[in-house]
Order: structure tokens, then C-alpha cells, then sequence
């Protein structure tokens, strides 16, 4: 199996990586979840974006990704 890099996290070798999800609805709850993952120890986060009820609108989803991105 080849590792994958994201950013500085390399996925496929040495211990496991943590990934926890956002699975929020709209972008209030987005920047909620986001804002509490901040003093968490993980390794990468997940954003299910099928959860997101604006997915359909690429305006949205630009907000939403600049929000988590932030």
C-alpha cells in the first residue's frame, strides 16, 4: 500500500492517524464544531460535506471550506 501526504501527515505508515468528522448541517454549526475541535488532539479532520444541506450550491460550499480551512 503507497502512503498518502496530506500537508504534513503522512496516512500509511507509523502509528495510526486520528481522523474525527464534521457532520454538521449548515455553516453555523460547521464553525461550531470546527471551533471546538481547536485544543482536540487529532491528526486530520474529515468534513462530510453529503451532511452540508447547501452541498448543491458551490458559493456555499467555498464559504463552508474557507471556514474549516480558517
Amino acid at each position: 500500500m503507497s502512503n498518502v501526504y496530506v500537508k504534513n501527515c503522512c496516512i500509511g505508515s507509523g502509528i495510526p492517524k486520528i481522523c474525527v468528522p464534521i457532520v454538521a448541517t449548515n455553516l453555523r454549526e460547521i464553525f461550531s464544531q470546527a471551533r471546538g475541535m481547536q485544543r482536540k488532539n487529532f491528526d486530520l479532520i474529515e468534513w462530510r460535506i453529503d451532511r452540508f444541506a447547501d452541498f448543491h450550491d458551490i458559493n456555499m460550499v467555498r464559504r463552508a471550506s474557507r471556514i474549516l480551512h480558517g
